[in-house]
């Protein structure tokens, strides 16, 4: 997991070689609201994809951590805030079998009890993202606070 802001993104592109193109995508990215519909952008096929996500932030207790197996997630908040709970996944039960339709792996308990003694909170905000791996299990879209709008684009990025 890393997280940073976004004039910082030079300095992990060379980490995989489609990072340069994600992240000149959220570079040129405008949160103007009625300028990007919410929905599946097409980058580099299915090799590299946005999701732009429009949704009110959720107390812990209603959310699920994930992972993917074959997607990096490179969540970016173009406006609004969140709190995104990651953990190992070595450190999770699986609460589902894995769905390699959606790649998507839930993991179980969610309860705030264990998020406090298995997960970091990370607190986004607008022009910050996290760069989630295989191995992070994550728990997005958590309100800080008092439930708000959010406005975020994930990268999805073929490993």
């Amino acid at each position: 997991m890393i997280y940073d802001i976004l004039p910082h993104a030079h300095g992990y592109e060379k980490l995989h070689p489609l990072f340069p193109a994600a992240f000149n995508y959220l570079r040129q990215f405008d949160p103007t609201p009625g300028n990007v519909a919410p929905g599946r952008y097409e980058l580099q096929g299915s090799d590299l994809y946005a999701l732009v996500q429009t949704y009110e932030t959720q107390t812990s207790d209603k959310l699920r951590f994930e992972s993917h197996h074959r997607y990096i997630d490179l969540q970016y908040i173009a406006a609004g805030n969140e709190i995104i709970y990651h953990a190992q996944a070595a450190t999770l039960a699986a609460g589902e079998p894995y769905n390699p339709d959606r790649d998507l792996q839930f993991y179980t308990p969610s309860h705030l009890q264990n998020k406090q003694q298995l997960a970091q909170p990370i607190m986004l905000s607008a022009g910050t993202w996290t760069l989630l791996f295989p191995h992070d299990a994550h728990m997005p879209m958590a309100c800080a606070g008092t439930p708000s709008t959010v406005l975020k684009v994930v990268v999805k990025i073929r490993v």
